[in-house]
């Protein structure tokens, strides 16, 4: 038993990028002037593509495609939840492709600054006091957030994270309208004309896996 133990957490091990890395020489070492040798480890995790090394192979040609695409139309690739491995992925791998054909790709990810999103599941998350009282970025968030950066990061394509582009105010603002819509007007509630009421209430319905919320723990809140 305890042999299948160890097997079982060296494979969760291997899932989860831990033990594998790379050392890579540092710009010290670019040079045959380097006094000494100094190196920078760079961990890889197995589930997603290493665009370093995949971009490394030609990165002339890489870095040439970014220039031209600087000048091309814009897209952006809305990914927003890194931690959706499959959008993640394909995605980054899109966002490549296009950059290869001119185009001046835009990335967007969620830095832990949303209270509730898809990634949260009742089955992930069998408490919905965390999302209730906002303490979900502490518990579900660290992780895909990293596995949105590692996938985008390494592209150096223009990016934008959700955190920098609202103010404390707008929160608070959110947090005050959302408690101050009676639950029966939330499925139908718009703002600008945007029905978010809608994908609020979808959202939720989502989390507990319901057709509805009448009997779901803190489904009113």
């Amino acid at each position: 038993m305890s042999r299948l133990i160890r097997r079982a957490r060296s494979i969760a091990a291997r899932a989860l990028g831990r033990g594998s890395a790379v050392v890579e020489p540092t710009a010290s070492q670019t040079g045959s002037t380097a006094a000494a040798p100094a190196y920078r480890t760079r961990a890889i995790d197995p589930r997603f593509p290493d665009w370093t090394a995949i971009l490394d192979t030609n990165r002339p040609l890489w870095e040439d495609a970014r220039r031209r695409a600087a000048t091309g139309p814009a897209v952006l690739v809305a990914t927003m939840i890194g931690g959706y491995h499959a959008g993640s992925i394909f995605e980054s791998m899109l966002s490549v492709a296009l950059t290869l054909r001119g185009v001046r790709v835009h990335t967007l990810l969620c830095d832990m600054a949303l209270p509730g999103c898809q990634r949260a599941e009742f089955t992930d998350i069998p408490d919905p006091r965390i999302i209730v009282d906002y303490k979900l970025p502490s518990v579900l968030c660290g992780g895909c957030y990293h596995a949105g950066q590692y996938c985008y990061d390494p592209l150096e394509l223009p990016s934008h994270r959700i955190g920098s582009l609202t103010t404390d105010a707008e929160k608070q603002e959110a947090r005050a309208l959302a408690a101050s819509i009676p639950f029966d007007e939330i499925p139908h509630w718009s703002y600008d004309g945007l029905p978010v009421g809608e994908h609020a209430y979808a959202g939720a319905l989502r989390y507990y896996a319901r057709g509805d919320l009448g009997a779901a723990p803190y489904g009113e809140t």
